[in-house]
């Protein structure tokens, strides 16, 4: 760091500071991986075994890939010379990330990135769509098993308020458990016709439909992270290939 022109201070934290920067930059505050504990480990052991090469399994030093930084971008939001040469450096590394990302998950050429990349988009989509739809199955399950209890609860009273001579009067003292047994016949006849399920009956698909849930929220967890991990490199390579191309126009153009 010093050979790139920083200046260090060690103390309770790691700092560095460039030129045309008004303060000291704490390491940390960068990512926990570049504290002074984090670099020391590193540094001590610079090596770790490979680990088995499956599209979910963490990179072979442990981090995930993060997108580039458009440096020209920032440059003209008024960052400084410091932060050119840190994003620099960071593009650096995470172009070298990208690619052993590539070579770990066997991916050869940017046609397959892009057919992977969008393949995990379509499992995450559809993972949420089916928990939204199991989440919207098990809403109404509870509500028709609280009608079923509401109904058996309060039909000893709606019996006797249809056969009361006087149904203001009875309507008058029993309104809540009244409506509540109406609301429960007009769920009732939303069904279609069909037999009204037992509370035993519904408790069991509940209870299907909750495990269902859990093991959806896994593969949606898991969905997630694959297409964030292979979205991002598929921009760091678009980003890399852009780069090229406006090189070689440069350069033909020079010649």
């Amino acid at each position: 760091m010093r050979a790139e022109g920083f200046e260090i201070k060690v103390g309770r934290n790691l700092s560095f500071w460039a030129v045309g920067q008004e303060r000291f930059t704490r390491s940390k505050t960068i990512g926990a991986d570049y504290t002074l504990e984090a670099l020391k480990e590193r540094i001590i052991c610079n090596s770790r075994p490979a680990e088995k090469s499956i599209l979910s399994a963490p990179s072979a030093h442990g981090r995930k890939v993060n997108r580039l930084v458009d440096v020209e971008a920032k440059q003209l939001e008024g960052k400084g010379t410091g932060y050119e040469k840190w994003a620099k450096l960071f593009n650096l590394k995470e172009a070298a990330n990208t690619l052993i990302f590539l070579t770990e998950h066997g991916i050869s050429d940017y046609e397959e990135l892009a057919a992977r990349a969008d393949e995990a988009g379509k499992k995450f989509d559809a993972a949420s769509a089916r928990i939204k739809q199991v989440e919207a199955q098990l809403a109404e399950l509870s509500r028709l098993r609280s009608h079923i209890i509401n109904y058996s609860k309060t039909r000893n009273i709606y019996t006797v308020y249809r056969n009361a001579k006087d149904k203001k009067a009875y309507l008058a003292a029993h309104r809540d458990e009244i409506t509540i047994h109406e609301a429960a016949k007009q769920a009732f006849d939303k069904l279609g016709g069909k037999q009204i399920p037992k509370v035993a009956e519904i408790q069991a698909e509940f209870s299907s439909l909750l495990a269902e849930k859990k093991e959806l929220y896994q593969e949606y967890r898991q969905a997630r992270k694959d297409m964030v991990d292979l979205g991002t490199v598929r921009q760091n390579i678009e980003r890399i290939l852009n780069i090229q191309q406006t090189n070689e126009k440069s350069q033909d153009a020079q010649r």
